[in-house]
């Protein structure tokens, strides 16, 4: 819902086109996909022809101020040693009234609790056991370098609190995260329903909406030109 369509969208970290085709899907044609792997952006360009992807430093990006109307930073900031400096372009390249919209993993995992441990057995049983119906083989995981890490709730509010103001801010996938892929759609809406029934728990994934701006003043810009726009239509 904050994101729109017609936006001029920066994907950064972009990797193989996983975010990106996805939002070519719903219609989103403007997409700028940022990546330091050039292999990486070659693969996404075999799903999506017409997208622009440039090789880049996300520390360091070689656009202009305020071109953006959406940001998405999917998984990215973890693995740096220096996140702030991220930011610091994710805020440069940002309109005066876009979004960033990222996604960071948690540390504070409710399965992970002493208080939850029961729990976090029962569903460590049920994970295999859905496996081995389903017949699934692990995935190979890449290797973990020393930056790799994950957030704790206050981190991730304080990181971003720095360079914008938060509009949106979700803790999700309390049960799922245990979860690496289901074939069967009935197991997934199984496994999704179990996930809105602990929504009220910390998930494996923290998801964050930020603004230049702070949201009560985004809000009445919006009304504002809303008004505007109403008055053009009404006639004299």
């Amino acid at each position: 819902c904050h994101a729109r369509p017609e936006h001029l969208v920066l994907d950064l970290g972009a990797g193989t086109g996983t975010v990106s085709e996805q939002l070519w899907r719903y219609g989103y044609n403007r997409i700028v996909a940022v990546d330091l792997s050039s292999a990486m952006l070659r693969e996404a360009k075999k799903k999506i022809p017409d997208m622009v992807a440039v090789v880049a430093d996300g520390a360091h990006l070689p656009f202009k101020d305020g071109v953006f109307q959406t940001v998405i930073s999917s998984s990215i900031l973890h693995h740096l040693p220096f996140p702030e400096r991220l930011l610091e372009e994710m805020k440069r390249t940002l309109a005066t009234y876009g979004v960033v919209i990222a996604q960071e993993p948690s540390q504070d995992i409710f399965l992970l609790r002493p208080e939850a441990e029961m729990l976090a057995g029962q569903a460590i049983r049920f994970m295999h056991y859905l496996y081995r119906i389903e017949r699934y083989l692990w995935p190979s995981m890449p290797s973990v370098h020393e930056y790799h890490r994950a957030f704790t709730r206050k981190e991730v509010v304080n990181l971003f609190s720095k360079y914008l103001y938060i509009l949106d801010f979700r803790s999700c996938f309390a049960f799922s995260y245990v979860f690496d892929k289901l074939r069967s759609p009935a197991l997934s809406r199984l496994i999704l329903a179990l996930d809105r029934c602990l929504k009220r728990q910390e998930g494996c994934v923290f998801y964050l909406v930020g603004s230049k701006t702070d949201a009560g003043h985004r809000q009445l810009m919006k009304q504002y030109f809303k008004f505007l726009e109403q008055l053009g239509q009404e006639p004299e």
